[in-house]
This record gives structure tokens, sequence and C-alpha cells, in this order.
């Protein structure tokens, strides 16, 4: 936000509520905020949550969280505003997967639920992601143990044909199935 008096109050109610967890950032433009973006990613600190303005000096909030979402797809955007169009919004939706439209005056208690379930939401999707890894990880290190095992492993399906089966047959029975 360019106001100085706004970024002091949201920071206020995001220390009050969710601080001990969390850093908070702020910038009074979206050139600056970007730099501060670069400079947390260069750092390795996730950044959760975006919330920009759409008025801003420089290029307009919805400019700022699409070149934002570039950089960090994950992050989740909120926009607080009271000036945006609907052009604006619907860039945002479109290109920055917005979160949530808070329009101002806002309220204490809806901003602190919002920013309450975007952080949930958040460890959620970093949580799917890690254990989406995991069983990457996993089910190569399985693909791998069939592939070299000195036996033969295949699956038959309902009608007991062979869907699938290791590579091993081609070195104990000398025989390549078509699927290999």
């Amino acid at each position: 936000d360019d106001e100085s008096l706004i970024l002091d109050s949201i920071k206020m109610v995001l220390k009050e509520n969710f601080g001990d967890g969390y850093s908070i950032e702020t910038a009074e433009s979206g050139d600056d905020a970007l730099e501060l973006i670069e400079e947390l990613m260069r750092d390795k600190i996730e950044i959760p949550i975006l919330i920009s303005d759409y008025v801003m000096p420089g290029i307009k909030g919805d400019e700022f969280l699409i070149q934002a979402h570039n950089m960090i797809p994950e992050t989740l955007k909120i926009m607080l505003t009271g000036q945006a169009d609907l052009r604006g919004v619907e860039n945002v939706i479109n290109h920055a997967t917005l979160y949530r439209f808070l329009s101002k005056p806002w309220t204490t208690e809806d901003f602190v639920l919002t920013i309450g379930e975007a952080l949930k939401s958040f460890a959620q999707a970093r949580q799917i992601r890690i254990q989406n890894r995991e069983l990457e990880i996993s089910e190569n290190k399985y693909k791998e143990l069939v592939e070299n095992s000195l036996d033969i492993i295949f699956s038959l399906d309902k009608e007991e044909r062979i869907r699938t089966i290791n590579q091993s047959i081609t070195r104990i029975l000398r025989y390549k199935p078509k699927n290999l």
C-alpha cells in the first residue's frame, strides 16, 4: 500500500494475530515489493501471502500481483483496496490466482479470518507438495527395484493377461515382449 497509515494498521493487526509465527514485511510500492520478494527468495524465505492495494505508485496492484505470481506462484494473493476496477480484479484472477479480494474499509474480523484461512490453505498446499515429492521418490525407488530385480515380476489384469512385466524376462528367458 502507498499509505503508511494503512500499512501501519495492517502490520499492527497482523502482528497482534499472527506475529509469533511470521515475519511481516511492508512496501509502499510495487517495485519496492518486487525487490523485497527477490531478497526473500535469495534468502530462501517462504512467502505464504501477499496483500496488495490496487492503486500504488509505479505499477498497479494487479500488475504487481501478476509479476509476483510469476516469481512465487505458490504464494496466496489478496487484493485489499477501495479503488480497483473490475478489469484489474479480473486480471489478477485470470493471471495470478487471486485468493481473495477485500474492499476498503475492511473489518478487522474479516481481515483476520481471511489471513488465518489463507495461512491454513498455504500450509495444506505445501504439505501436499511435500507428500507428492515423497511419493514420487518412493515410486521411483520401487520402479528401480522392480526393474533391477533378478526375478521376473509381472502383473495380470482381470482376464489374467500380463499387464506389466519387468525387464528380467529378457535376461532370464531371452525374450523381449513388444511393450518393453
